[in-house]
């Protein structure tokens, strides 16, 4: 459909990154397919969204309306994701060098909060004399960070103190309005402390090529990050911005090719032989307080 670069109603009064009022539908479905399982929230794509819209501004685009997920999260299965253990750590290996060489260097005894923390392979990466502190929705994932030493709750709030660095990997995306989520935690920062943000990248050429067929493009996304977006935002919510670009190359598997191509509705967690070819899927944004 054609774009409309106009001035329209949604659920934003104006871009939660960039303040603009000008926003663009970008795709537009008049026979929406029911969100009914874990799987279609996940994994469907944009045949079970009704709107997309995009800033005409800084290009953030979101849902509009989109699919309250609290309930798909918990119930969800986890064997696919687990079995990409090994690949997450050897990729949050690679991201904490690239946020050490920009700066955040603590030494032994500081503390971090991860929200959104899955199985724990961000948290592993930090000293284990550090105080790890973790958000996560799934139960089964809880019981492995708690195993892990974590100290689990269901939100930032319920965490004491402030911390040394506050992280959210590929969990943006999922909150309805990112600026209000990012100012709500602006204080569990200690002042001097980090923040290490990374969300899908919606810039990249072949993102942009596809369009809402991009299999990012799915219920649970709730919005969609180009750089200038991210940059904007971060830069309005904590100020200092020491760097932001696109994620180390992760190696997906097989199996989880598939599945992220059938929508969900075909799962071979047992194909786990990494595929040659690497891919920057993300961005990386690390701000200081």
């Amino acid at each position: 459909m054609a774009h409309q670069d106009v001035e329209i109603h949604s659920r934003f009064e104006a871009c939660p990154c960039c303040g603009s009022p000008r926003f663009s539908v970008i795709w537009q479905n008049r026979h929406v397919w029911p969100v009914t399982t874990s799987q279609q929230f996940m994994f469907g794509g944009r045949a079970f969204i009704e709107r997309v819209v995009r800033c005409a501004a800084c290009g953030f685009a979101f849902l509009d309306p989109y699919t309250d997920g609290s309930a798909f999260y918990a119930g969800a299965g986890i064997d696919e994701y687990l079995s990409l253990t090994a690949l997450r750590r050897r990729y949050f290996a690679k991201v904490r060098r690239l946020t050490v060489e920009r700066g955040l260097d603590l030494g032994e005894t500081a503390s971090i909060l991860d929200v959104g923390a899955g199985d724990g392979e961000w948290l592993a990466q930090w000293p284990p004399t550090w105080r790890k502190c973790a958000t996560e929705a799934h139960p089964l994932l809880i019981a492995r960070l708690a195993q892990q030493g974590a100290e689990v709750k269901a939100t930032p709030e319920d965490h004491d103190g402030e911390f040394d660095v506050v992280s959210a990997f590929d969990f943006l995306e999922h909150v309805p309005d990112p600026r209000s989520w990012l100012t709500s935690i602006v204080h569990k920062v200690r002042p001097g402390g980090y923040l290490v943000v990374g969300v899908p990248d919606l810039g990249k050429w072949i993102a942009r090529l596809l369009g809402t067929r991009y299999y990012l493009y799915c219920p649970m996304h709730y919005g969609y990050f180009s750089r200038p977006a991210l940059g904007q935002l971060i830069a309005d919510v904590f100020g200092h911005t020491l760097a932001l670009e696109a994620s180390p190359k992760m190696y997906p598997t097989l199996g989880s090719v598939i599945k992220w191509l059938s929508g969900g509705r075909v799962s071979a967690p047992g194909l786990r032989l990494p595929l040659p070819i690497g891919y920057s899927a993300s961005l990386i944004a690390l701000a200081r307080r």
